[in-house]
C-alpha cells in the first residue's frame, strides 16, 4: 500500500465530524452557549429546524447543479437502481439492525429507518468533494453518489408512510395476513 495514500487518509477529518463536534461543544452538553430548548415557549426549536431545511435544500440544489449536463439521461439506469432496490435494502437492513441491536419493535424500527436510510447530501458532500475524493474516488462514482444523495431525500417518505400505516393499522394488516 502506498504510504502517501495512508497519510492523506489519516490526516483528513470530515467536515461533518467537525460540525457535529462543534455543535456538541457550543450546545447544552458542552459550553452551554446555545440552549435551543429555551428558544420558544413550547421548547421546540423552530430556528434550528428551518436552518436544517435550508441547508439541505441548498445541498440538494448544489448536487443537481454540479452534475454534468444530461447526466440523468445517460445514467438513469444506475441512478434508478440506487434509488429503488438499494434504498429498499438500506431501509430494511437498517430496521433489522435497530430491531436486533436496540431491541426496538420492528415497526418502530421501520419508522426510524425510513428517516435515516436516505443518503444525506451534506454527508455525501464530504465523500464526493475535496482533494482526497478527487484523487481516490473515480469521477463517475462521485457523480453517481451526488445524484443519488440529491434525489433520495424525498424517496424516504413512501417508506415512512408505509411504516406508519403498518404501525397504525397493525391489527387490521395482521388479521388480513392470517
Amino acid at each position: 500500500m502506498d504510504s502517501s495514500r495512508c497519510s492523506c487518509a489519516k490526516n483528513s477529518v470530515a467536515e461533518s465530524t467537525v460540525a457535529v463536534l462543534f455543535g456538541i461543544a457550543v450546545g447544552g452538553s458542552g459550553l452551554g452557549l446555545l440552549h435551543t430548548n429555551e428558544w420558544d415557549e413550547h421548547g421546540r426549536d423552530h430556528f434550528m429546524l428551518e436552518a436544517c431545511r435550508v441547508l439541505i435544500a441548498i445541498q440538494v440544489m448544489i448536487a443537481g447543479i454540479e452534475l454534468p449536463g444530461r447526466y440523468l439521461r445517460t445514467q438513469l439506469t444506475s441512478v434508478m437502481l440506487l434509488l429503488t432496490a438499494l434504498m429498499l435494502v438500506k431501509w430494511l437492513t437498517t430496521a433489522l439492525l435497530m430491531w436486533a441491536i436496540l431491541g426496538l419493535d420492528y415497526l418502530d424500527a421501520l419508522i426510524i429507518a425510513a428517516c435515516v436510510a436516505p443518503t444525506d447530501p451534506v454527508l455525501a458532500n464530504s465523500i464526493v468533494k475535496g482533494k482526497y475524493a478527487e484523487r481516490h474516488v473515480p469521477t463517475n462514482i462521485r457523480d453517481l453518489l451526488s445524484a443519488e444523495s440529491g434525489a433520495n431525500d424525498g424517496l424516504g417518505y413512501p417508506f415512512l408512510y408505509i411504516a406508519l400505516f403498518l404501525k397504525t393499522n397493525a391489527t387490521v394488516v395482521l388479521g388480513w395476513a392470517r
